[in-house]
């Protein structure tokens, strides 16, 4: 069985021609509604992942307002706030007392042997009083009396066989009375000297 069809003749190709010559107007709206739905989801997609980021912000502030405020936590902080205040105090004391000794070991003094044999000096016949250290030049001042004026020069002829003294410097005696004479004198240490 033949179809017959009854009406219009459908010339496909002059359908296809007719299609082909569309006014410019049709497509012009395609491409801008193409390139407006691009825009739309390029927006949304930025709309998103900022959305996503202001939510992740928004999550690790409450964690670290909840880690910073634990009461466990501000414990350890401040225990290692502390910690690292001494140290650094410990740091400039040691930082002090390095310069200090260096300073000492610098200055000669008079060690235990040799404050002995300066106290061995005296003997029995020179009483020695108002012993002063003078750092700034690595003096030992001191007053002393005895009962003859002889013993002054024995006395000064001893400190200097001790050899611990570079200089001594002796200034003359005062009668004190009828029994005793006063005398000053400052040694200086032999290590400032040489």
């Amino acid at each position: 069985m033949a179809f017959a069809y009854k009406g219009k003749n459908i010339n496909i190709l002059n359908a296809y021609r007719r299609n082909a010559r569309k006014p410019f107007s049709s497509n012009m709206a395609f491409w801008i509604t193409t390139i407006l739905l691009s825009l739309t989801a390029i927006l949304l997609a930025a709309y998103s992942y900022i959305g996503y980021k202001i939510i992740s912000v928004n999550n690790e502030a409450v964690f670290l307002k909840e880690y910073t405020e634990n009461a466990v936590n501000l414990a350890l902080y401040e225990n290692a706030l502390e910690s690292t205040q001494k140290a650094a105090s410990l740091k400039a004391q040691r930082e002090k007392l390095l310069e200090c000794k260096k300073e000492l070991d610098s200055i000669p003094l008079l060690s235990k042997k040799d404050l002995e044999r300066f106290l061995e000096c005296r003997g029995a016949y020179i009483n020695i009083s108002n012993i002063v250290y003078i750092s700034s030049n690595s003096t030992l001042a001191f007053d002393a009396d005895t009962s003859s004026f002889m013993n002054i020069r024995w006395y000064i002829r001893r400190l200097e066989q001790t050899g611990i003294f570079s200089s001594i410097e002796y200034y003359g005696y005062q009668k004190d009375g009828d029994q005793s004479y006063g005398f000053s004198v400052t040694c200086r240490l032999k290590a400032v000297a040489e």
